[in-house]
């Protein structure tokens, strides 16, 4: 009788082919290499503006491991003298560098997620990206989106906005 179990099962190859079965397209599209060499020559240029609040004097926190280089969400909680508490979710703000309706926005979003399948990670943005000119690494000056609310002693939801921030 055959053996039906292979010898040696490429862990990664069948990570991609589940990926692919369930809609996900793993790899990105041909035109994504052309725009991040384009963002490289031309970097876009970001405006600085009175909407734009600068938090750098907070000390954010990340939930990622220490070792990450992908940190695409910080937070930061203030307790106030009345007991409530404010907090602040800053999420790199791709949009910055990413136009709308381009090969990379495409991807994005038809992706939505980075999928981590244990033996191989499936990025929903180019690693130049999120790894590096969008990560909201320490000591690095980033633009993100800041969702802000305050919960009171009882556990209500108080003062939601949301707003630019980084370096004006």
């Amino acid at each position: 009788m055959p053996d039906s179990i292979p010898s040696h099962l490429d862990l990664q190859a069948t990570a991609k082919e589940i990926m692919l079965r369930y809609g996900f397209e793993p790899d990105f599209p041909p035109q994504v290499p052309q725009q991040l060499a384009s963002l490289k020559a031309r970097p876009p240029q970001i405006a600085a503006g009175a909407d734009v609040r600068d938090l750098r004097n907070l000390l954010w926190s990340s939930i990622d491991n220490d070792i990450s280089r992908d940190l695409d969400q910080i937070e930061v909680a203030e307790r106030a003298s009345n007991g409530d508490v404010k907090i602040m979710i800053g999420i790199a703000d791709v949009d910055a560098f990413v136009p709308k309706q381009t090969p990379i926005d495409q991807h994005a979003a038809r992706e939505t997620t980075t999928v981590y399948a244990g033996v191989r990670n499936f990025p929903m943005l180019p690693e130049e990206l999120s790894n590096g000119t969008s990560s909201l690494l320490e000591n690095q000056d980033r633009r993100t989106v800041v969702i802000e609310f305050v919960v009171d002693s009882s556990g209500g939801l108080n003062s939601p906005s949301v707003y630019r921030a980084g370096r004006p």
